[in-house]
C-alpha cells in the first residue's frame, strides 16, 4: 500500500503544476498554523498533499518561516517525504493531528517554586534551552487518554536521593506526583536508576539494563555534578542510545551543582542543543540566590552536594514549572519528532556499550580468583570476582574498541588490608589498581578505572594478575 501512496505521488508530480488553480494554496504564516494545513481550510486533504509536493518540486515559493507547518517528517526541510505523510493522513493511513507551528511557550514559577523563593527570572535562568516539545505533547496526549506511562530518572547520588528524608521527598517522586496530579487518569511507574559515586561512563554501560529495558516514555539525566569536563562523550552516549530506542521518549537534561556552583553542564549543553532537547539547570536558578543571600546553601543541603527535602523540593519545582508551560499550550504544540541526526555530535563509540558484572562474563581463564554474582552489591548492582591470594591471572577474551572497569574501593578502617592488582590487555602495560582508601573520603564505593582505548574493535585478551590484599573486581565496561 505504501508504494502504492508513492507511485500516486510520483503520477502527481507531472500535473502539479496544472492543478494550482483547483485548490486554494494560500501564504502561510507560521504562527499558530496548523501543521500539514496547506490550504488552510482546517483539515488534512489531498490538496494539503498536492501543495506540499508543489513545495517540495519547487513549483511554488515558500518562506522559511513557513518551513514548520510544511515539515511533517521532522527534518526542518520540505521534501516529497512531507507529502507522502500528509497524504497518508489524508487517505486515512496516519493521525492527522500534527500539532500547531509557531506556538509560544511562557514559564513562570509555579506555587512551589515560589514558596522557595525562586523568581521570573529563576525560572527564565533555570530553562536553558525549552528544547524540541513535540515528544512531552505526544506523551501528554498519552496520558490524558489514560495510558501506562513509565518515568524514570538516571543519575548519581542526587537522583538517588541522598539527603532526602523520605522517598517521597526526592525530587523524582515529587516530579512523577505532578505527572500523577495533572493526568489522574493514566497510571504512572516511576525507576529511580540513580547511583552515588557513577557517572555517565558507568551511565551508558548500564543504560540497556537500568533504562532501556524500563522501556522509558520520560526520562531525566543528571550526571553534571558527577562527571568530569572529558566525559561529555559518555554523556552523548546516553542521549543517543536512548533517542536510537525510542525516538519518542521525552529527555530532560538536567544540570545540578555544588557548593562552590560547579558543574559540566558547559560540555552537556552542546549536546542537549544538538538533540534539541529540553534543558534545566539547577544551578542557573539557585546560584543568584545563594550569592545575593536570598537563601543559604545550609537551607538547601547538609553537605557540599547533596539536597535536602528543600533541595529535592525546589528541584522539582523548577521542572514541574517547565511542564506546566508546556501542558498549558499541549493541544496545539508540534507534535512531529525531530529527525534523529545521521551524524553524532562527538562519537558514535558507546551505541552499544555494555556492563558485565561478576558472573555474566564468563572468563577464559579464571585462576586464582573466586566468582561470586551475588556479590558486591551497590545499590542495585551485584556480582563480582574477588582474590586474596598469590596464584594465576584471571583472563577474558571480548572484542572491544574501549575498556573501563569497576571495582570497589574500601574504608582502611574497614579493611586495612584492601589491595592491590594489575590489568592489562593483550599482554601491554599494565594499570595498578588500588582498593584502599587510607584517609577521607565519603566510604566505600565503586571507583571506575579506564584501561584501554582504540579506534576500531577488536578481539583483545584482558588479564588481571594479584599484587597483594583483598581485592574486589565488580564490572567490565566493553564499548
Amino acid at each position: 500500500m505504501l508504494m502504492k501512496i508513492i507511485a500516486m505521488l510520483l503520477v502527481l508530480l507531472p500535473v502539479a503544476a496544472m492543478l494550482s488553480g483547483m485548490f486554494p494554496f494560500n501564504t502561510l504564516a507560521a504562527a499558530e498554523a496548523l501543521i500539514g494545513d496547506i490550504d488552510k481550510d482546517g483539515d488534512i486533504t489531498v490538496s494539503d498533499a498536492l501543495g506540499t509536493l508543489r513545495a517540495a518540486a519547487g513549483l511554488k515559493q515558500y518562506s522559511a518561516d513557513e518551513i514548520p507547518v510544511y515539515d511533517v517528517s521532522g527534518d526542518r526541510e520540505v521534501g516529497v517525504d512531507d507529502a507522502l505523510g500528509l497524504l497518508r493522513s489524508a487517505v486515512g493511513m496516519a493521525d492527522k493531528n500534527f500539532g500547531y507551528a509557531g506556538v509560544e511557550l511562557s514559564f513562570a514559577p509555579n506555587q512551589d517554586a515560589l514558596g522557595y523563593k525562586y523568581t521570573q527570572q529563576s525560572i527564565d535562568n533555570a530553562i536553558v534551552s525549552q528544547g524540541d516539545t513535540a515528544k512531552l505533547a505526544r506523551l501528554m496526549q498519552r496520558a490524558a487518554k489514560g495510558e501506562r506511562i513509565n518515568v524514570v530518572v538516571l543519575g548519581g547520588s542526587i537522583t538517588a536521593g541522598s539527603s532526602a528524608t523520605e522517598t517521597q521527598n526526592r525530587y523524582a517522586n515529587r516530579v512523577t506526583s505532578w505527572w500523577k496530579a495533572n493526568f489522574p487518569q493514566a497510571t504512572f511507574n516511576l525507576y529511580n536508576m540513580g547511583i552515588g559515586a557513577t557517572g555517565s561512563m558507568l551511565g551508558v554501560h548500564r543504560l540497556e539494563d537500568d533504562v532501556l529495558k524500563k522501556k522509558p516514555d520520560f526520562l531525566i539525566v543528571e550526571f553534571a555534578v558527577n562527571d568530569s569536563d572529558s566525559d561529555y562523550e559518555y554523556y552523548e552516549g546516553i542521549i543517543r542510545r536512548v533517542l536510537m530506542n525510542d525516538p519518542e521518549t521525552a529527555v530532560i537534561m538536567l544540570f545540578m551543582q555544588d557548593q562552590s556552583g560547579w558543574n559540566t553542564q558547559a560540555t552537556e549543553i552542546p549536546i542537549g542543543n544538538y538533540y534539541r532537547l529540553p534543558m534545566i539547570s539547577y544551578r542557573d536558578a539557585t546560584n543568584p540566590l545563594l550569592k545575593a543571600g536570598t537563601i543559604k546553601w545550609s537551607d538547601i543541603s547538609p553537605d557540599n552536594i547533596h539536597p535536602n527535602d528543600v533541595g529535592h523540593g525546589m528541584v522539582a519545582s523548577l521542572i514541574n514549572s517547565y511542564l506546566d508551560g508546556v501542558k498549558a499550550k499541549c493541544d496545539r504544540l508540534s507534535r512531529v519528532i525531530p529527525a534523529f541526526p545521521a551524524a553524532p555530535l562527538h562519537s558514535t563509540k558507546y551505541d552499544n556499550a555494555k556492563l558485565w558484572m561478576g558472573g555474566t562474563l564468563e572468563p577464559t581463564q579464571l585462576g586464582a580468583w573466586n566468582v561470586d554474582p551475588n556479590g558486591g552489591v551497590f545499590y542495585h548492582l551485584k556480582g563480582a570476582w574477588t582474590i586474596s591470594r598469590k596464584g594465576k591471572a584471571m583472563k577474558f577474551k571480548a572484542t572491544f574498541r574501549e575498556l573501563n572497569v569497576l571495582y570497589w574501593r574500601i574504608m582502611a578502617e574497614n579493611d586495612p588490608n584492601a589491595g592491590k592488582i594489575k590489568v592489562s590487555v593483550d599482554g601491554g602495560p599494565a594499570v595498578e589498581l588500588d582498593a584502599l582508601i587510607s584517609s577521607g573520603g565519603w566510604g566505600n564505593y565503586l571507583a571506575k578505572e579506564h584501561i584501554y582505548d582504540s579506534d576500531e574493535p577488536a578481539e583483545h585478551e584482558i588479564t588481571f594478575t594479584y599484587v597483594g590484599g583483598n581485592f574486589t573486581l565488580s564490572g567490565l565496561m566493553l564499548s
